[in-house]
């Protein structure tokens, strides 16, 4: 009985560690914990740590801001809009050749469930599609707050 419970408690961590973008709120912390464990920060100010660019900070801040943008085109191309300014915070994970891992991310506002699906949906698509445009030794992660506005035109 304990052998099955450990196989079934090892296959559903392996479920939620495959997904490829995910809510921190509904995400076993655990998993969040063994992701972090495989990627270095892209950025870091402070000398103790470790970053994927520590020269190339200015690079990494526009081609953080070219993804979001992209992305907000990305949106609004496949016709999904926000209803007001949303605010998320963003946590993006990258492979050594700059391609998305995977995204955790948290709502700042609340969001129905319905909405919050079919971004996800987006993101994930979206991911699948892009690059951050940069390439390390070892994979990185780069996170911030983001605000993707409303869009009147919809």
């Amino acid at each position: 009985m304990k052998k099955l419970f450990i196989t079934l408690y090892i296959l559903a961590n392996l479920d939620c560690y495959s997904q490829k973008v995910f809510y921190f709120k509904e995400f076993p912390k655990d998993s969040i914990e063994a992701i972090e464990k495989n990627f270095i920060s892209a950025i870091d100010s402070r000398k103790e740590m470790v970053s994927a660019f520590p020269e190339g900070q200015e690079e990494v801040l526009q081609h953080w801001t070219d993804l979001h943008v992209t992305f907000q085109h990305y949106l609004k191309d496949h016709k999904f809009f926000f209803e007001t300014d949303t605010k998320f915070f963003l946590r993006f994970y990258f492979n050594k050749d700059g391609t998305i891992a995977r995204v955790g991310y948290n709502l700042k506002e609340s969001m129905e469930k319905e909405t919050r699906l079919k971004f996800d949906d987006q993101l994930t698509s979206f991911s699948s599609t892009h690059n951050f445009g940069m390439k390390a030794q070892q994979p990185y992660v780069q996170c911030g707050t983001v605000i993707y506005k409303k869009n009147d035109n919809q």
